[in-house]
């Protein structure tokens, strides 16, 4: 723990996050077994293999590549662009667009001016309502 204007440089080893308080600045290079906590923005990059949802609300865009295991739940403005082996449905609402290639289990459920490009391998029916274009 420091306390105004001071700088940690660790190296390797540390057990235990690093708490630092008004002007500080960390480095740290390998072997953190406890993770950095910062506040105030930040970005999250997460590449692979998510197995719960992602949840975003107002104006944003999914792209999913491969292998989401829960289903895609956007609010407000959002384009979903799912690739392929989606198992369960992506339900949006409100001003959505599904592009949706191929080997869907689930049907899709769209409310509110939505459109759907559906290409192969539906199992399940299309339900839309409410100013909707298949």
């Amino acid at each position: 723990n420091t306390n105004k204007t001071s700088t940690n440089h660790v190296l390797s080893n540390m057990s235990q996050p690093i708490n630092t308080n008004k002007t500080s600045t960390n480095h740290v290079l390998s072997n953190m077994s406890q993770p950095i906590n910062t506040n105030k923005t930040s970005t999250n990059h997460v590449l692979s293999n998510m197995s719960q949802p992602i949840n975003t609300n107002k104006t944003s865009t999914n792209h999913v590549l491969s292998n989401m295991s829960q289903p895609i739940n956007t609010n407000k403005t959002s384009t979903n662009h799912v690739l392929s082996n989606m198992s369960q449905p992506i339900n949006t609402n409100k001003t959505s667009t599904n592009h949706v290639l191929s080997n869907m289990s689930q049907p899709i459920n769209t409310n509110k001016t939505s459109t759907n490009h559906v290409l192969s391998n539906m199992s399940q029916p299309i339900n839309t309502n409410k100013t909707s274009t298949n």
